[in-house]
């Protein structure tokens, strides 16, 4: 059976209570929590509290999307990266005491040009990145989601199906495939496409 979930950033200019109330009286059960600082009162801050919040408007978290400093886990800068991995990690932890089924990740950032000379070495780092990842979900027992993205005209890796599913292959049922059918209309792809090529991944 089809299941819809709703992110949490489309009331993301409501006090928490409101906007909480808002996405039920639309009539969703399920939503895509977003975690940047700052987003519904920094709910993620108590996260027993948004969990009890939630259960009382029959709403269930059915995934945690990484906030923005979690994107650049393919960055060349070591210091970098790092921080960002961290702050991957993070993110596990918060979806485990919220109660997310599943944290939706990136395996890099658009925060530095993607050329063809430089592809390679992004690609390995990506995939370096994602198997690190991979092991923060296993440790919290909440699964993983990649998540294609836009290139922007650039030869970003994870842009197609393909890397996507390269980047993921052989790290155990725990991670999968997030289709963000925008972003593959963004990159002159067909969605149904890359659904059927992600298949049950």
């Amino acid at each position: 059976m089809q299941r819809y979930s709703i992110s949490t950033y489309i009331v993301q200019e409501a006090p928490r209570a409101e906007g909480l109330a808002l996405i039920a009286r639309a009539g969703f059960t399920l939503v895509e929590l977003g975690c940047d600082p700052g987003h519904l009162e920094d709910w993620g801050k108590d996260p027993a509290a948004m969990r009890r919040e939630m259960a009382a408007l029959g709403l269930t978290p059915a995934s945690l999307h990484i906030p923005t400093a979690a994107w650049d886990v393919a960055n060349p800068d070591p210091a970098a990266r790092r921080a960002a991995l961290d702050a991957a990690r993070a993110a596990f932890d918060l979806a485990a005491e919220v109660g997310a089924e599943v944290v939706i990740c990136h395996p890099n950032a658009s925060t530095y040009p993607h050329t063809e000379d430089t592809f390679d070495d992004e690609m390995a780092r990506s995939r370096e990145a994602v198997v690190e990842i991979a092991g923060y979900a296993a440790a919290t027992g909440v699964r993983m989601a990649l998540e294609n993205l836009p290139a922007r005209h650039t030869p970003r890796p994870g842009a197609t199906m393909g890397q996507v599913l390269a980047m993921i292959d052989g790290l155990g049922d725990h991670v999968g495939v997030c289709l963000d059918a925008g972003h593959s209309n963004a990159n002159r792809y067909s969605a149904a496409a890359d659904a059927r090529e992600a298949g049950a991944r």
